[in-house]
Order: C-alpha cells, then sequence, then structure tokens
C-alpha cells in the first residue's frame, strides 16, 4: 500500500520521537534525580520515557492496521508469538497476585514496567523502524555520541571533580546514592558517571565498547573512545561488566575473524586469561589487588562482604523457586519489591528474580525470547549492528547472572530499542559477515 503524505509525517516524527528516547536514556538518572530533587514528583520523572512509549504504540498498531503483510509477518513470527504470551502471562498473573494480596499496587505496576518495558520496546521500535531507515542508518552516532558525554563525565568524576559532587544535583540517600565505594573505602570510588550506579554504567558500557570495537576499522578516532570507556570501566570496579566486556569482545572478534585465524585467536585468549589469573593470584595479598577483583580485604569495613552478600542472595532466591516452583507474583521480588507491603527479596541475578516473580514457565518464556532474538541477530549478522547486538548480548546475558542489569532503564531501552531496529534489517540463512562496517 501507497503511504499518503500523512503517513509519511508521522513516520518521521515516531522515528525521530524513538532516536530522541534513544540519545537522552544515558542520561536517564542524572536528568530525573535533579528535576526530581527541584520539582518532586520523582516517579513521574522517571517514567518520562514510558510516557514517550504511549503514543508511539498506538501509531505501531495503526501501522500494523494498514500495512497488512507486515501484519502478517510479524504474526507468523514465533519471535513475536512468545512476547506476546509473555506480556499477557506477565500481566494476568500480576492481577491475580494482587487479588491475591501478594503485592501492592504500587509494586506491580513497577514490576510491569521494569520487566515489560523491554519486549514492549522492543516490538514498538521494530514496527516503527520496518517503515523507515532513519533509526537504520544513524544507530552508530546514537550509541557513541551520547557514551561519549557519559564517558568523558566519567573521567571528570574520577580525576577532577569533588567525590560528592553529584550532591549538588539531588543525590542522596533518599534518590541514588552520591559516591559509590568498594568495601566503604573513599580510596576506591567507582565511577558511575551519569548512570544510576557504577554496575548500571559497567554494563552500560558493554554495548558501547562493542560498538565502538565493531566501527573502528572505518572510523580510527573510536580509539580514543574505546581507551576511555576502558579507563571508565575499570573504576566502576565492577567485576561483572568487566566478564561481559570480555565476552562480547572475544565474541566480536571472532565473529570478524577469518576462520583460518580463530584458533590461534583462541590460544592466545587462553594464553592471556592464564597470565592474568596467575597475576591475580601471585598479588592477592596486595590490597590494591583484593578490593579491586575480591572487593575486600584484610582490614574490611563492611560487616558482610559483597561476595558474601551475594551468594547468600542467590542461594535464598534458589530456594524461593524451589518451594515456589510457580512464582509469588510480578512485584514480589528484584527492585519492584522494595515498594510491596513484603521484605523485598533481592537475588541479585535477573533470571532468579523472574523465576520468583512469574515461576519457571515465565522464566521459560523470557529464555525463549532471548533465544530466538540471538538466532534473528545470527541471521541479519551481514550488518554490524546485529553483530554488535548479539555479541552484547552475550555479555549482557552473563552481567545478568550476578545483578538485575535488564532492570536498568538506560540498558533496557538502548538495547532492546536497537534490537528493534536492527529487525528491520533483512534476514539470510546463509549470511557472511561483511569485510567492511558499511
Amino acid at each position: 500500500m501507497k503511504p499518503t503524505s500523512l503517513e509519511n509525517k508521522l513516520s518521521r516524527i515516531a522515528n525521530w520521537l524513538i532516536l530522541i528516547i534513544l540519545v537522552l536514556v544515558p542520561f536517564h538518572a542524572f536528568l530525573t534525580t535533579w528535576a526530581g530533587a527541584n520539582f518532586n514528583h520523582l516517579d513521574l520523572f522517571r517514567i518520562w520515557k514510558e510516557l514517550l512509549m504511549v503514543p508511539l504504540a498506538i501509531y505501531s498498531i495503526c501501522l500494523l492496521g494498514r500495512h497488512k503483510a507486515l501484519a502478517a509477518q510479524m504474526a507468523k513470527s514465533w519471535l513475536v508469538r512468545c512476547i506476546v504470551i509473555y506480556i499477557v502471562f506477565f500481566l494476568g498473573f500480576g492481577l491475580l497476585a494482587f487479588s491475591r494480596h501478594s503485592v501492592n499496587a504500587n509494586a506491580l505496576l513497577y514490576s510491569w514496567i521494569t520487566n515489560l518495558r523491554l519486549v514492549g520496546w522492543f516490538l514498538i521500535v521494530w514496527i516503527v523502524s520496518s517503515r523507515s531507515r532513519l533509526l537504520i542508518k544513524h544507530w552508530l552516532k546514537v550509541v557513541l555520541y551520547p557514551a561519549g558525554l557519559v564517558v568523558g563525565f566519567g573521567l571528570l568524576q574520577r580525576f577532577v571533580l569533588p567525590a560528592y559532587f553529584l550532591q549538588h544535583f539531588g543525590y542522596g540517600s533518599q534518590t541514588i546514592p552520591a559516591v559509590e565505594t568498594v568495601d566503604q573505602k573513599l580510596a576506591f570510588r567507582r565511577i558511575q558517571s551519569t548512570l544510576r550506579g557504577a554496575n548500571p554504567l559497567g554494563a552500560y558500557l558493554i554495548v558501547v565498547v562493542a560498538a565502538a570495537l565493531g566501527a573502528v576499522r572505518r572510523h580510527r578516532g573510536l580509539w580514543l573512545l574505546l581507551a576511555a570507556s576502558a579507563v571508565v570501566l575499570l573504576f566502576t570496579y565492577s567485576r561483572s561488566a568487566w566478564l561481559g566486556v570480555i565476552v562480547a569482545v572475544a565474541l566480536l572478534i571472532w565473529l570478524y575473524l577469518p576462520r583460518s585465524l580463530r584458533k590461534a585467536a583462541l590460544l592466545v585468549a587462553a594464553v592471556a586469561v592464564l597470565v592474568c589469573a596467575g597475576g591475580v593470584w601471585q598479588l592477592r595479598h596486595n590490597d590494591s589487588v583484593q578490593n579491586t577483583f575480591f572487593h575486600s580485604d584484610e582490614n574490611s569495613q563492611a560487616y558482610v562482604s559483597s561476595n558474601a552478600a551475594r551468594s547468600s542472595a542467590m542461594t535464598e532466591g534458589l530456594r524461593d523457586v524451589w518451594h515456589q516452583p510457580f512464582g509469588r507474583g510480578p512485584g514480589t521480588a528484584g527492585p519492584a519489591s522494595f515498594r510491596n507491603f513484603a521484605a523485598p527479596r533481592i537475588a541479585e541475578n535477573y533470571y532468579i528474580q523472574l523465576a520468583q516473580e512469574v515461576g519457571i514457565f515465565g522464566l521459560a518464556l523470557f529464555v525463549a525470547i532471548n533465544i530466538l532474538l540471538a538466532w534473528q541477530l545470527w541471521q541479519r549478522r551481514r550488518d554490524p549492528l546485529a553483530v554488535v547486538l548479539l555479541a552484547s548480548l552475550a555479555g549482557i546475558t552473563l552481567v545478568n547472572m550476578l545483578s538485575h542489569a535488564w532492570a536498568d532503564d538506560t540498558l533496557a531501552v538502548l538495547w532492546w530499542g536497537l534490537a528493534g531496529v536492527a529487525m528491520s534489517l533483512p534476514a539470510s540463512k546463509n549470511a557472511i559477515l561483511k569485510k567492511s562496517n558499511k
């Protein structure tokens, strides 16, 4: 069906609105904390992007109604089917939990937003970007231009600005801590930049590093961003993010390398890992090494180490799933559970959190969505965006095994939005990686 002038105008507006959301979301925590501190209504400011998603969702539904071929394509997709089942199940189980008084309205709504935002936003961007080339044309700028500011501010935070600088923008005990440290030692201050913490910043940098590395052959100036990102990543002291970046970069290099060089690369990587592990072991009694890699030392100021706390949280989470394999309901675990009337349940693992909330079946649906999406990205690996997303998904998946990374606004909106853009690319079962980043 030939698009009308009105449809073309609406398409441009929708694509630009998505682009604006993706550009602004790395600064979401900083801007909303400042706005909430000055004008109150912090929660209202925090959902600015979700409010913008509402008209985009309506427009997406209208597009499906007008373009039957697009609607038929999505209806045949097992990825879309799993997402629809997941959304319906999550909403229905939430209402059931609310009727049973397992969760209050505040925690339930927060859980719906943080958990369903991923897949809902993905579908919206997929539908909208399928009618325009704007987002696929500018995706690299959308990622790297804001990243330059985030990384730059992170460097200032580490080397120039005073420790409690963010207090001037509303950071504090009622919002986001102005300072994060390792083992409560100010000498090991963690960079958080414009995100809501050091761990979310580290997870976000997985996408940034993968995107910059994927484009560095065409844009040599990105080596500077990569170097600066590495410094910021180091001083987040986020061990899960370090591992996530290693996994993402290794997979990215593996995908781009000719097959004849893959065995040699694997050998070099194995030797590098052994050397690094050996170095850490030899220096295990050094205070800096202990605080950097183990987040504790002999003079620890914390009553319980972060390692012990995380292990205990995961164990408790798994015990909950064992005793309640069908889940207790959305909002009863994870960050949303802080808003519930019962004691919060933080498993330090996003997948355990989902099982606590919506049971083994809900977790299985989400895992299936991830696997199907990874397969779709693999089929589109001719394009650099799909390769970057596939590599970063591997790293972020690891991070989510050690934290609630998908609950972070920036990472969720940015990665799943870019994944929606990637789905507008043509798929090929026999795709071969390009030699250039065009």
